[in-house]
């Protein structure tokens, strides 16, 4: 906890998550309760879709944030050897 930027860090993950847990309860109650004629497995699957759209962005970001952090890497190098 001594090192800075980790209760900001710590505050950001915790909001993420609720955010995310927020979304995986809230689609299905949305669409059972608003929406007639749904079974519950079609309600399920938009859930679902949920999960499978935030897993899909996470995957992105990884991939975005290895590559700038290439290029940063890539520009440190070449001003440190000058």
């Amino acid at each position: 906890m001594k090192v800075p930027g980790v209760i900001l860090t710590l505050i950001a993950f915790y909001a993420y998550c609720s955010g995310e847990a927020t979304c995986f309860l809230w689609t299905p109650s949305y669409f059972a309760g608003t929406k007639t004629g749904l079974d519950d497995e079609m309600i399920a699957s938009f859930g679902s879709l949920i999960r499978i759209g935030i897993a899909v962005e996470l995957i992105g970001l990884q991939m975005a944030s290895a590559y700038v952090g290439r290029l940063l890497e890539i520009a440190y190098r070449r001003s440190a050897s000058v």
